[in-house]
């Protein structure tokens, strides 16, 4: 497993468990999305660039 794919693994643990937290503090859906926003944000960049790093691998390795 690449660093990459871990630290995409942790942010989604991070960020379901950040978001039973927020939930059940308030829920209320707008005030969830509001919440919720900075960490769904950094997860989408991990992801990125971990599928980004992964096409790169994959066309050099053909």
């Amino acid at each position: 497993m690449t660093i990459d794919f871990k630290v995409v693994q942790k942010l989604r643990m991070m960020v379901r468990q950040k978001s039973l937290e927020v939930w059940k503090e308030n829920p209320d859906a707008k005030y969830f999305d509001d919440e919720m926003k900075k960490y769904l944000k950094q997860l989408k960049l991990a992801t990125k660039v971990y599928h980004y790093r992964r096409a790169i691998e994959r066309r050099l390795s053909k």
